[in-house]
């Protein structure tokens, strides 16, 4: 499963670039989901699925390395969890 988070983070840092706005953000180069300018990362998954995938949950999954079936839905008060950023920008994967 490693070389799986290796090829995938390999992946996903060709799309990137580091921030241009001053807040830190790292910008999403590659498919842009729509109007919402969210990033879409394509991951074929070791199950043999491959699915879209919002490239700032991508990040997020690389860096626990979880799969999208391991990703929490809520936390200890059964409250929904949203994998989300503070800047509001729809581009940024950091």
């Amino acid at each position: 499963m490693d070389d799986f988070w290796r090829e995938l983070q390999h992946k996903f840092n060709k799309k990137t670039q580091g921030s241009v706005n001053g807040k830190g953000c790292i910008e999403w180069s590659g498919t842009k989901k729509g109007k919402s300018g969210y990033g879409i990362q394509v991951v074929k998954w070791p199950q043999g699925e491959e699915k879209r995938e919002a490239a700032h949950r991508v990040a997020y999954m690389i860096r626990h390395k979880l799969t999208r079936y391991d990703m929490p839905r809520v936390d200890e008060n059964n409250n929904t969890i949203e994998c989300s950023h503070i800047c509001h920008n729809a581009s940024c994967v950091n």
